[in-house]
């Protein structure tokens, strides 16, 4: 059967005006936040969930491979095609249940960090876990590559938040999964299941919080204030000098602490905004500056100096959770050689090289030999056919 019936087929579950192979929407949708080019043979837009499973054993059947989308924010091209049709499931946003008594939610996938929390704030509760690209980055999006964030110090990872999950299995299986077996679609990437539904835990939104901010001309005492202020703050975040000048900052390596209360020195929270509107806006002045490509290496705090020293060396601008060992390199497009150094050094650093951004095309060739053998046996478990996410990963 050629892709055109396929696509017809495809056009009977969600409508002739849902299923597109104009030259523009392959075009879009043939890249992510990465920058990383695919190749998506046509895009289908989805809004219900049987829709979705219908779609998949079509697939299944027809050997036709997918890739699921949601807020296209993936920085390692994990929602970039390869030779694959894309289904977007940004409309499946709807928030399904909040209760205030057992401090939970359940959503669809397409639902939006900062939607959740605008609801939430209606019940005196929040998701806490916070990334950079919380205005666009949707909660099967954070579950998926297991998001950080960056009061991380305090509230962890989205790992840390999700109680139960809905998922289809590459197979075309529905499953509802709670405990361990989250960690088989929690961080794989949509290379084995897709996330349809999510019961994710919540919290009460702190207060009052104050930060101080520290400068530093050299790596070595910032790291020493880190190790200091890491038990006793919410966020521990930095930027280098190198970024914070592109930033149009001062040049010199700034580190903010957040604190709940009032122990920092900056209580105003017109301040406090600002503070994390600056610091949400470094990756996208290093993209716009020519600095696209970015890292995500977690080290352990002993190497973090050595690291971080290399990279003001190699003329390499960074930032990110200092608190969690997790550091953002950024490179220029052409920066392969310096990239692939900076890569192998914090291997031999003891580190690893997916903090929160999954390892999707761009970091394939540093993945350990173990994670390897962990999604090729996830696959087999759970999709045996290799339809989901083709060419990531593994």
């Amino acid at each position: 059967m050629s892709l055109s019936d396929v696509l017809k087929e495809f056009e009977k579950i969600v409508g002739k005006d849902n299923v597109s192979t104009s030259e523009i929407d392959r075009i879009v949708y043939s890249f992510d936040a990465s920058e990383v080019e695919g190749n998506a043979k046509a895009v289908i837009w989805v809004e219900h969930a049987w829709q979705v499973e219908k779609i998949l054993k079509i697939a299944n059947r027809k050997k036709i491979p997918l890739v699921l989308r949601g807020g296209g924010t993936s920085l390692a091209g994990g929602a970039v095609p390869i030779n694959s049709i894309v289904v977007d499931i940004s409309r499946l946003n709807r928030i399904l249940e909040i209760n205030k008594k057992e401090k939970y939610a359940v959503v669809e996938p397409g639902v939006l960090l900062d939607d959740l929390n605008y609801e939430l704030k209606k019940y005196n509760l929040t998701f806490p876990v916070l990334p950079a690209s919380h205005k666009v980055v949707t909660i099967s999006g954070m579950i998926s590559t297991n998001a950080a964030g960056i009061r991380a110090v305090k509230y962890g990872k989205t790992r840390d938040w999700v109680i139960e999950i809905k998922v289809l299995t590459g197979d075309g299986k529905v499953k509802t999964i709670s405990g361990k077996e989250i960690d088989d679609f929690c961080g794989t990437e949509g290379t084995v299941g897709i996330i349809m539904q999510a019961k994710l835990r919540l919290t009460e939104p702190i207060e009052k919080t104050s930060i101080s901010m520290f400068k530093f001309d050299e790596i070595n005492p910032m790291i020493e204030k880190v190790i200091e202020l890491k038990d006793k703050v919410i966020a521990l975040e930095f930027i280098d000098k190198l970024a914070a000048e592109i930033e149009g900052l001062e040049k010199t390596n700034y580190l903010f602490a957040e604190f709940e209360g009032e122990q920092g020195d900056i209580k105003d929270e017109d301040k406090i905004k600002e503070i994390w509107r600056i610091r949400d806006g470094v990756y996208p002045s290093l993209a716009a500056n020519g600095f696209p490509i970015i890292g995500d290496p977690v080290l352990p705090i002993e190497k973090m100096g050595i690291f971080l020293s290399e990279l003001e060396k190699m003329g390499i601008p960074s930032f990110g959770h200092i608190g969690i060992g997790i550091i953002h390199p950024c490179f220029r497009q052409k920066d392969l050689e310096r990239k692939e150094k900076v890569m192998r050094l914090a291997i031999e650093l003891g580190g690893k090289l997916n903090g929160e951004h999954g390892v999707g095309l761009t970091k394939k060739e540093f993945v350990e030999k173990s994670y390897i053998s962990k999604i090729r046996k996830l696959k087999k478990k759970y999709d045996q056919n290799n339809i989901l996410n083709r060419g990531k990963i593994i």
